[in-house]
C-alpha cells in the first residue's frame, strides 16, 4: 500500500510541469480555434450572400439563357416576349420551370419553320398542357408535335397552325383517356407509322383511334408498325381476297369499312386456313395481327373515331392537366416566376457591374501574364499564407491529440486513486466487522435480521393476516366510516349530476330566444329587488335623521316613510335635484326659526363662562363649523 502511495506521489510531481505546458498549449489552441471560427464565419457570410444573390437572380438568368437559345434560331423579339409571358402564365397555373418551357420552344422552332406571331407560344403552351395531361415530359411531347406537324402539315396550314395544334392536343389527350395509354406511347405509335396513313387519305382522328385500340394489347411502336404493314398490303390483299378496299376514285376506304368486309366474308378468322389466307394476302404477320384484333370490334372502333372527330379544341386536355396539378409544384413555380420578374428588373442594372468586374479580372490576368515576376511574388505570398495556416492547423491537430493522450493518462491516474480508496475502504470494513463480533451492536444487527424475517413472513402469509384483520371490531368500524363517507360523496355527486342534467334539459327544451328572454327577466327582477332594498335603506336613514333634527328646539320636519324619488321611464333613477339651505346652512335655518318663534320676547344675558373639560378634536371642530355654516 505504501509503495502505491509513493508511486502516485511521484506521478503527481512528474505530471505537474506537463499540466503547465498543456495549459499553455490549450490557450494557444483556443486562440487558434477562435481565429479559425472568425475566418469560417466570415467565409460563411460571404458564401451566404453570394448564394442569396444567385438564388434571386438565377431564375431570371436561366430565362435569359433559354430565350437566347430560341433567339439564335432567328426568332423575333416580339415572339420571344410573348413566349416568356406564356411560359410564366402556364407554369403559374400548372407548375413547372418557365425556363424549361421556353427551351422546349427551341425544338418546336427547329422542327417547324416559319412560325409567326403567337404561333410559337401557342405550340409551346399546347405541348406543355398535353405533357401534363398525358404524364409525359415536355421534350417527348415537343418531338411528338413536330412529328405530327410533319405528317399533317397541309391540314395545319389550311386551318391555322394555332387552331390545329390545340385540336391535336385535345384529340391526343382524349385518345390517351379512352385507350388507357400515355403520351410517350402515342408518340412512339405515330413515329413508327409516319405519313403512311396520311398518304392514304386517312384523317388524324381515325389514325388515333386505330393506334389507340391496337395499344390495348401491344405497345405504341408495335401498333404503329402493324398499322403501317396493313396499309402497305391493302392494294395486293384486295385482289387475293376478292374484295374491293378502294372507292371508285381509287382512294382507300376507311379501316372500319375494310374490317367489316373481311369479317362478313371470313368471320372472326378463327380458322387456320383463313388466317393463312389473310397472311398471304397482306404479306406479313403484323397485318394479320391488326386485322384479327380490329375485325372483332368494328362498332367500337367506329364509336371511338366519332368521339375523336368531334374534338376541335383542347378543353379536355386542360381538364386532365388540372386534375393532376401538384399544388406544391405550382407554388414553387409562382415563386420562381416572381424571381424571374424581379431579376429581369435587376439584371439590366447589375449586368454593367458584372461586366466591369469581369473586365477587371480579365485585365488582371493579362497583367499577371505580362509581368510574370509579379505573378510569382503574389503566388509565393499566397502560398506562404496558406502554408502558415496549414502549420497552425497542424499544430492545433497535434495539441488536440496530446490533449486526448493527456486526458487518457489522467483517467488512468484517477482509476488508480479509486483503487487505492477501495482498498482503504475494504480494510476499514474488515476492521469494523471484527469490532462488531466483539460488540453489543451485534444485537442491533440481529434485531434488523428478525425484522426482515418478519416482513418476509408477512408477505408470504398476507392472505391469512388480511382475513384475520377483516374480522376485528376496529376494521369493521373503519369500514363503516368509509362506507358513510362514500355514500355522502355518492349522494353529492348524484345531486351535481342531477343539476347538470337539469341544465342540459333546460337548454335542450328551450329555444335560444326563450333563454334570452328568461335571462332578461331574471336580470330585471334582480335590479328591481336591489332598487327596493336601496329605497327601504334610504327611507330608514332619512327617518332617523329627521327624528334627530326634530329634537332640536324650533324644528318640526314631517316624517315621510318613503321619500319620493322620481325615476325616468319606470326603471332608471333620475338624479335628485340639490336644495339650497341658504346662507348659514342648517344652523342659519334653525336660527331663523328660533328668532321667529321668540320675536315677542327679549332676554339679557350677562357674562357666560365655558369650562371645557375635553377640548374638541380637529375633526369635531370641522363638523361643527360645517353645521353652523362656517365652512364657506
Amino acid at each position: 500500500m505504501k509503495q502505491l502511495e509513493v508511486t502516485l506521489s511521484l506521478i503527481d510531481k512528474f505530471t505537474q510541469p506537463l499540466r503547465q505546458a498543456t495549459g499553455g498549449l490549450k490557450g494557444m489552441t483556443k486562440d487558434v480555434a477562435g481565429n479559425a471560427q472568425q475566418v469560417g464565419a466570415g467565409a460563411a457570410g460571404i458564401w451566404a450572400v453570394t448564394e442569396s444573390v444567385k438564388a434571386l437572380l438565377g431564375p431570371a438568368n436561366e430565362m435569359n439563357k433559354a430565350l437566347g437559345e430560341v433567339r439564335s434560331l432567328g426568332t423575333g423579339e416580339a415572339a420571344l416576349q410573348g413566349l416568356s409571358k406564356a411560359a410564366m402564365e402556364f407554369t403559374s397555373e400548372f407548375g413547372g420551370d418557365s425556363a424549361q418551357v421556353v427551351r422546349s420552344a427551341y425544338d418546336i422552332q427547329s422542327a417547324i419553320a416559319g412560325l409567326q406571331g403567337t404561333e410559337l407560344s401557342d405550340f409551346t403552351v399546347a405541348s406543355g398542357i398535353l405533357a401534363k395531361a398525358t404524364k409525359a415530359d415536355t421534350a417527348t411531347i415537343t418531338a411528338y408535335m413536330g412529328t405530327m406537324y410533319g405528317v399533317f402539315q397541309k391540314e395545319a396550314d389550311a386551318m391555322g397552325r394555332s387552331n390545329w395544334v390545340e385540336k391535336i392536343a385535345g384529340q391526343t389527350a382524349e385518345a390517351v383517356r379512352i385507350f388507357k395509354t400515355s403520351g410517350p406511347e402515342m408518340s412512339g405509335a405515330f413515329t413508327a407509322l409516319g405519313a403512311a396513313a396520311t398518304s392514304a387519305g386517312i384523317d388524324a382522328a381515325e389514325q388515333m383511334a386505330v393506334l389507340g385500340q391496337l395499344q390495348s394489347t401491344m405497345s405504341g411502336s408495335e401498333a404503329g408498325t402493324k398499322y403501317k404493314a396493313f396499309l402497305a398490303g391493302v392494294g395486293s390483299a384486295q385482289k387475293e381476297l376478292g374484295l374491293s378496299f378502294t372507292h371508285k376514285d381509287g382512294t382507300m376506304k376507311s379501316v372500319t369499312e375494310i374490317m367489316r368486309l373481311i369479317r362478313d366474308k371470313y368471320g372472326d378468322l378463327s380458322k387456320v386456313a383463313d388466317s393463312d389466307l389473310i397472311k398471304k394476302a397482306f404479306g406479313s404477320d403484323e397485318a394479320v395481327a391488326m386485322v384479327k384484333l380490329l375485325a372483332t370490334n368494328v362498332e367500337g372502333l367506329e364509336g371511338n373515331i366519332e368521339s375523336l372527330s368531334n374534338i376541335t379544341g383542347m378543353d379536355n386536355a386542360e381538364k386532365m392537366a388540372r386534375d393532376q396539378i401538384d399544388l406544391w409544384e405550382r407554388l414553387s413555380a409562382t415563386f420562381n416566376n416572381l424571381k424571374i420578374v424581379l431579376g429581369a428588373a435587376l439584371l439590366p442594372l447589375l449586368n454593367p457591374l458584372f461586366k466591369k468586374m469581369a473586365d477587371i479580372t480579365a485585365q488582371a490576368g493579362k497583367w499577371l501574364t505580362m509581368f510574370s515576376r509579379i505573378a510569382k511574388v503574389i503566388g509565393v505570398v499566397i502560398l506562404a499564407m496558406l502554408s502558415f495556416a496549414a502549420v497552425t492547423a497542424l499544430a492545433t491537430l497535434v495539441v488536440g491529440v496530446a490533449n486526448v493522450i493527456y486526458t487518457g493518462f489522467m483517467i488512468v491516474l484517477k482509476a488508480l486513486r479509486v483503487v487505492l480508496l477501495a482498498l482503504r475502504l475494504a480494510l476499514f470494513l474488515v476492521a469494523a466487522a471484527v469490532y462488531i463480533a466483539t460488540s453489543p451492536l451485534i444485537l442491533i444487527a440481529l434485531a434488523i435480521g428478525v425484522l426482515i424475517a418478519a416482513v418476509i413472513w408477512l408477505c408470504v402469509n398476507w392472505r391469512e393476516v388480511l382475513a384475520w384483520l377483516a374480522n376485528t371490531d376496529a376494521f369493521i368500524w373503519l369500514m363503516s366510516v368509509v362506507s358513510q363517507v362514500t355514500a355522502f360523496f355518492a349522494s353529492a355527486w348524484g345531486s351535481i349530476a342531477a343539476g347538470w342534467q337539469a341544465v342540459l334539459t333546460f337548454f335542450t327544451t328551450h329555444s335560444p330566444l326563450e333563454i334570452f328572454s328568461l335571462a332578461i327577466a331574471a336580470i330585471g327582477n334582480l335590479f328591481t329587488g336591489l332598487w327596493e332594498t336601496v329605497k327601504s335603506s334610504f327611507s330608514a336613514a332619512w327617518d332617523w335623521i329627521v327624528e334627530k333634527l326634530n329634537n332640536l328646539p324650533g324644528i318640526e320636519i314631517p316624517v315621510t316613510t318613503t321619500p319620493q324619488i322620481a325615476s325616468a321611464s319606470g326603471g332608471a333613477l333620475a338624479p335628485l335635484a340639490p336644495v339650497s339651505t341658504g346662507r348659514g346652512g342648517i344652523s342659519g335655518q334653525m336660527s331663523q326659526k328660533n328668532s321667529t318663534a321668540t320675536s315677542s320676547r327679549s332676554m339679557t344675558i350677562g357674562t357666560v363662562q365655558y369650562n371645557v373639560a375635553n377640548p374638541m378634536s380637529p375633526q369635531s371642530l370641522a363638523e361643527n363649523m360645517e353645521l353652523y355654516g362656517y365652512g364657506g
